[in-house]
């Protein structure tokens, strides 16, 4: 991890309450991929409130927190937290390695 200083001026917009996705699978193994449960979550306060959540309904599953991002009508996912088990060096989120490619 490398930190650095950074001008606050450089950004041109925020969204102020993000859409969350929250991934739940399986135990970690090799059948992780076939056992994801998905949510998207709305009006949440902030990623805190969403990590409390998340760790509330895992139920021993591992969970993964995604900020949803557009990019000129495109969806795409930050990862804020977590591990996709279904990926092996980088891929798609929710799509075991695989079958990505």
């Amino acid at each position: 991890m490398d930190v650095h200083g950074v001008d606050p001026r450089d950004i041109s917009w925020e969204i102020v309450q993000p859409v969350y996705r929250v991934y739940f699978w399986g135990l970690p193994g090799p059948s992780a991929a076939q056992a994801c449960d998905e949510r998207r979550i709305t009006h949440a306060d902030d990623v805190g409130e969403v990590l409390t959540w998340a760790h509330h309904h895992a139920e021993g599953r591992v969970f993964v927190v995604y900020a949803e991002a557009g990019d000129g009508g495109a969806r795409g996912l930050l990862r804020l937290y977590g591990e996709d088990p279904s990926l092996g060096d980088g891929g798609t989120p929710g799509v075991p390695a695989s079958a990505a490619g």
